[in-house]
């Protein structure tokens, strides 16, 4: 599995989101930053708080010029259940990430076995913020449900980038 640096040009991103659009980071045209939040699915009750504490931030976020959205590999359906359940608002929701770009991102995979005893595949989170030149600012990368960045803190990073 590739990492992702800082400073390295971020690979290719591209996936459906729920509001119909194919959403592809070529076409960001952010005054700041782009964020993807890599988040695990519709069965994950950490994503939820994770999301939740993202939308409550989202007008700093834009205040401060970046483009947020955040994708998993769910299906449709379950990526809407997730934006109406966990009340996810105006927040840019995409789905179906397939397992290529969940690689070229370097986020871990793994599977679970569902209440159908279906087995699903499914991504790690993940958070990069990439610069208007689509070079990577900053990558965190997680191989469970735990320890992610706090939003408050990526926002204290931005400005401290944005005051230079």
């Amino acid at each position: 599995m590739m990492m992702l640096k800082p400073g390295k040009r971020a690979p290719e991103l591209e996936f459906d989101t729920l509001d119909g659009r194919r959403w592809r980071l070529a076409d960001q045209e952010p005054e700041s930053f782009t964020m993807v939040v890599f988040y695990r699915g519709l069965f994950c009750g950490t994503c939820e708080d994770y999301l939740k504490s993202l939308v409550a931030l989202l007008p700093e976020f834009e205040a401060r010029g970046v483009i947020t959205a955040a994708v998993s590999m769910d299906t449709e359906a379950d990526a809407l259940e997730s934006l109406r359940e966990w009340s996810l608002g105006s927040l840019t929701l995409g789905y179906r990430l397939s397992r290529d770009m969940a690689d070229a991102w370097g986020l871990h995979i793994d599977r679970r076995v569902g209440e159908d005893n279906l087995e699903y595949t499914f991504n790690q989170p993940g958070l990069f913020l990439i610069r208007p030149d689509n070079h990577i600012y900053a990558a965190f990368v997680q191989t469970s449900e735990f320890a992610r960045p706090r939003f408050e803190q990526v926002l204290r990073a931005i400005d401290f980038q944005l005051s230079d």
